[in-house]
């Protein structure tokens, strides 16, 4: 049996489990500017330009980076669909290959709920707010409020539209998948693959 790398950073849960879990904080991975550069990404207006905090989570198995605040706002997820940035591009960071992509935000798409805890927001974000579980982060230290993040699914009140978290923390919201407001921001997730 080949047990899952689990990455740079924490090697120890510090809360939950590996179903849902959290290890901590973790930089040195990329900057925002190389990530950018990397995934061809030019449109927006970049929040972070130098290294990325990344919160890194157990998810269902996987080790997740998950950016601790939005990088780039005023991109939508149509641009970011176009470069395969949704459900995911591998990208090699080092000694890794990632899959880079959006956060889930609801339990399925087409969605008009999150779904509770079924989802990657849901079951990590909000867990780590300090109206969570594991009350760790603020709203300023996530960058929720007024900012929404993009993630992966579909409305199902309308084809057009996607779903949208933050606001609030337990907020879902949706938004035109070719709306590039200065609140809707793109939060990159490092799903680690494999060790090379």
């Amino acid at each position: 049996m080949t047990l899952r790398p689990l990455g740079v950073g924490s090697q120890i849960l510090a809360h939950g489990d590996i179903v849902a879990g959290f290890y901590g904080e973790v930089t040195g991975i990329i900057t925002a500017d190389e990530l950018r550069a990397l995934a061809g990404v030019t449109q927006g207006t970049a929040m972070q330009t130098g290294d990325i905090t990344w919160l890194k989570f157990s998810s269902n198995y996987k080790t997740l980076y998950i950016a601790k605040q939005p990088i780039q706002h005023s991109i939508s997820w149509d641009y970011l669909h176009e470069r395969d940035l949704v459900f995911g591009k591998m990208i090699e960071i080092g000694n890794y290959v990632y899959l880079l992509r959006l956060m889930q935000g609801a339990n399925i798409s087409p969605a008009n709920t999150s779904g509770g805890y079924n989802n990657e927001w849901d079951n990590l974000i909000v867990k780590s707010h300090t109206t969570g579980e594991w009350g760790l982060y603020s709203d300023a230290d996530l960058n929720v409020n007024p900012i929404r993040t993009i993630v992966q699914e579909v409305s199902s009140q309308s084809t057009e539209q996607r779903i949208m978290r933050g606001y609030t923390i337990s907020h879902f919201g949706r938004g035109g998948s070719s709306d590039s407001f200065n609140y809707v921001a793109w939060r990159p997730v490092l799903e680690l693959l494999y060790e090379k």
